[in-house]
């Protein structure tokens, strides 16, 4: 299953858990996360008080599509694929 989370939910404390089941469910590869823009998703509020996991898999994913660690924001028409 393709999943986008939108800044809606990463903005949601309430959301915290299950974006966290979420991730797990993509690192074990039941899911595959589409990101059409890091930052959001490095700027939430999820992500900013996330376990390590979830940006240590974040961190994969950018490898994967050739980001550094200081790159910021890719081409908003691409999107990262958790491979």
């Amino acid at each position: 299953m393709r999943v986008v989370l939108l800044e809606d939910v990463l903005s949601d404390k309430a959301s915290e858990k299950p974006l966290d089941s979420i991730i797990h469910k993509i690192d074990d590869g039941f899911h595959e996360w589409d990101v059409e823009d890091p930052e959001v998703i490095e700027e939430s509020v999820w992500f900013q008080g996330s376990r390590n996991f979830a940006k240590e898999l974040f961190e994969k994913i950018r490898q994967a599509w050739g980001l550094s660690p200081v790159s910021r924001k890719p081409p908003r028409q691409a999107s990262l694929r958790h491979i």
